[in-house]
């Protein structure tokens, strides 16, 4: 009885103690604790819903491709997606045109969705172009001249002579040329005689120099982006590259890194066949060279195309212009034999394709003069007989073959031809009647989504371009197909060319040639807006070709996105999306 009453007193005393030192009974909560207890679970709460929040944000981003970057949360385009969100901004677009207007000098017809104005068509045979780092055009004009061409946004130009082989532009930068075989400079006899200069293909752009080519020379001249002015202080840069071809027009093309590459072109017959047997070794594949030079390293009294720089492909019998794609691989256009009569072909004279090569491999050997392309003869004149090299070497309508003529000792030919290590198989295999001589890779500058029925996000060629070749076809007298200008298909991924996609004609002359005066693409050139220029050598234009833009664009093909989405989903997922959707909004 004691006991339980200490035990009670003691519990008794301990609850006055609580209630003393707390306030309030024991196992009771104040009103305190009770509060933020309440704001704990208000906050975390407030937490899942801004996180719910949060996952809705994000998945609508995801639909259109988006994603949400910095301190002012701005939604941009994902490059991860599927499927980037597009913009427009159409304060942005060069939607004007030019002030007067120049009709075509032929019916052109254009890829639809593309629209083409003539900003010019006073220069005399135009031919290579580039465009400098401020959206300023360089032409070269025949073989005579290289002109300047100052452009607004909506095609307005102004042209001016900068360079002219009738001048002593090119004479006097001949000056620094070293003797052959000595340390002294041209005496004044030398200099009293002033050989006739021929501009050939080359026209280069490197850090603050112009470089332009003759037949045989490389001439370096000072060079400001936007330029206006007569090229002055100019020298000899390289040397000897076809002594003894006046005919040659050589090309320029420099890399990223200052190391140009120019080529020498072996001089042939019109005509080869199992007969002309005297013509075996005259030419050989040492004899059409493509050699590198470093730019960024000349020596005083210029390089020497025999004993200087070092062979980047033999046998490149390359007579059009070259290219760099955006991996800086270069690229050209080799011309074979005009026409091969070998009883391959029952004796019958037939031309050999023409080929895009690749000239990636360092001292490869591509062919020429002792291999040629054959084409399948049933559709040979037809824009269909554009192929790819894939395959076997030695079948199908590539069909590599050892030339009658230029043949090497003790070998078939048509084995030799085989073999990689004696013949690289080109990239793409050329209808000769195209006549192709202009080439050049978009590199995505200004580019635009769309589609026929959408139209463009902005004026430049399609962003699923970039990095594909377009090629500019001079064609054939008599015929419309082939004056042209077109883009070939390429894998994304392996960047190699598609054959089983259909090749795209962006502009091409509607009536036959028949003479003079038609439709001959051969300069190709970007601006900084993705339009495409052209020059037509015998019409003397330089047109320039942009996507038709729409500022409803990039919405089309964000609805059209979104409702092909919705239209992929099963029904069970697009019910359980609308019960999100409805649980969100309560």
């Amino acid at each position: 009885m004691q006991y339980k009453r200490s035990i009670f007193i003691l519990a008794l005393w301990f609850a006055l103690f609580t209630l003393l030192v707390h306030g309030r009974p024991f196992g009771k909560k104040d009103k305190d604790e009770e509060e933020e207890e309440d704001d704990e679970k208000a906050e975390e709460k407030r937490e899942k819903e801004e996180q719910r929040l949060e996952a809705a944000q994000l998945k609508e981003d995801q639909k259109v491709g988006g994603i949400r970057i910095g301190s002012t949360n701005m939604l941009v385009p994902d490059s991860a997606a599927d499927l980037p969100m597009v913009l427009s901004h159409k304060e942005d677009q060069p939607l004007c045109k030019p002030d007067m207007y120049l009709e075509p000098a032929q019916a052109l017809q254009l890829l639809e969705g593309f629209d083409a104005v003539v900003l010019s068509n006073s220069i005399e045979k135009p031919g290579k172009m580039i465009m400098d780092r401020v959206n300023h055009l360089l032409i070269m004009s025949g073989d005579e001249s290289v002109y300047s061409m100052r452009m607004d946004r909506c095609g307005n130009v102004e042209t001016k002579v900068i360079l002219s082989t009738s001048s002593d532009q090119l004479h006097a930068a001949s000056m620094s040329v070293k003797k052959k075989g000595g340390d002294e400079e041209m005496d004044d006899e030398d200099q009293e005689e002033r050989p006739l200069y021929k501009l050939g293909h080359g026209l280069a752009l490197d850090r603050d120099f112009l470089y332009i080519s003759t037949n045989n020379r490389v001439f370096q001249f000072p060079y400001s982006d936007g330029q206006h002015s007569r090229l002055e202080n100019g020298r000899v840069v390289l040397d000897n590259i076809n002594p003894e071809n006046d005919e040659a027009r050589p090309d320029i093309a420099i890399d990223p890194f200052g190391q140009a590459y120019v080529p020498r072109s072996g001089d042939m017959p019109t005509v080869a066949s199992d007969t002309n047997s005297e013509l075996d070794s005259i030419l050989e594949q040492e004899d059409a060279l493509i050699k590198k030079f470093n730019f960024r390293s000349i020596p005083k009294e210029g390089f020497d195309y025999d004993t200087d720089g070092s062979v980047h492909a033999y046998g490149a019998n390359t007579h059009g212009f070259m290219a760099f794609d955006t991996q800086a691989r270069l690229w050209g256009m080799d011309q074979s034999f005009d026409v091969v009569q070998s009883a391959d072909f029952a004796g019958e004279p037939i031309q050999s394709a023409d080929e895009l090569n690749l000239y990636e491999i360092p001292l490869a050997r591509y062919g020429f003069p002792n291999c040629y392309t054959g084409l399948d003869m049933d559709d040979y004149y037809t824009q269909s007989s554009l192929r790819s090299g894939k395959g076997d070497l030695g079948s199908g309508v590539n069909r590599q073959k050892g030339h009658p003529s230029y043949k090497v000792a003790d070998q078939d030919m048509n084995e030799y031809c085989k073999k990689a290590d004696n013949n690289q198989l080109p990239s793409i295999t050329l209808n000769p009647g195209l006549e192709t001589a202009g080439l050049l890779f978009y590199k995505g500058v200004g580019c635009s989504m769309g589609n026929p029925s959408t139209m463009g996000t902005s004026v430049g060629m399609p962003c699923n371009w970039t990095d594909t070749p377009f090629l500019a076809n001079r064609g054939p007298t008599g015929e419309n197909t082939g004056h042209s200008v077109m883009r070939l298909p390429f894998d994304d991924l392996g960047h190699l060319p598609r054959p089983d996609k259909d090749n795209d004609i962006l502009i091409q002359q509607v009536d036959p040639c028949t003479g003079y005066g038609c439709f001959t693409p051969s300069g190709l050139a970007f601006d900084g807006y993705g339009r495409l220029l052209i020059a037509s050598e015998e019409t003397n234009e330089i047109l320039m070709i942009n996507r038709v833009f729409s500022a409803m664009a990039a919405q089309m093909l964000t609805d059209s996105y979104l409702a092909d989405q919705k239209g992929t989903i099963s029904a069970a997922e697009y019910k359980e999306e609308e019960e999100e959707e409805e649980e969100e909004e309560e």
